[in-house]
């Protein structure tokens, strides 16, 4: 039930100027303005650092290839870690919509979420997909794996020093 109290307070909270620029502006801002600075430490497996300049660039060059997907919204099937937060940066720098979908949820309302998203397409990895043979997968699917492998290393060079160059210090 809306109340006017409650209508006035979501007014105001809507109206801050943060919430005046696109969040890929302020990721973009945010992880060139130290790009030395370690923002992640992915542990799932051997341990993984990742500095702020990396996560932009390599953030950047997936969004280059998510921007192919012709959907607004994306499903990402991935456990916590360094894959799920760079498909979630870089669906947000394609202007695209990340829908997360934990996929510990039972398949009903994981097909709900789908339904209710309007889901075509899901980002995850092989390995998720054969570990979970009975989640609802949507006929699209794009490997996160396959799209870092695509990734050449002079473009993610190039793009660690352009955030450098962007860096304000």
């Amino acid at each position: 039930m809306s109340t006017p109290l409650y209508d006035g307070h979501a007014d105001a909270y809507k109206a801050r100027p943060i919430f005046e620029e696109h969040i890929a502006s302020a990721l973009t801002r945010a992880l060139a303005s130290n790009p030395a600075r370690l923002v992640l430490v992915d542990r799932s497996g051997p341990r993984k650092p990742i500095r702020g300049g990396a996560m932009l660039a390599i953030a950047s060059l997936l969004a280059d290839q998510f921007r192919k997907i012709p959907e607004k919204r994306v499903g990402i099937v991935l456990p916590p870690g360094l894959g799920g937060a760079l498909a979630n940066c870089a669906l947000v720098m394609a202007d695209k919509i990340p829908v997360n979908l934990n996929f510990t949820a039972g398949k009903a309302a994981v097909e709900s979420c789908i339904a209710q998203s309007g889901l075509r397409v899901i980002i995850s990895a092989g390995l998720m997909r054969e570990k979970l043979p009975n989640f609802p997968w949507t006929d699209q699917f794009v490997d996160i794996r396959d799209c870092v492998a695509a990734i050449s290393k002079p473009k993610a060079m190039w793009r660690i020093a352009c955030a450098y160059a962007m860096s304000p210090e």
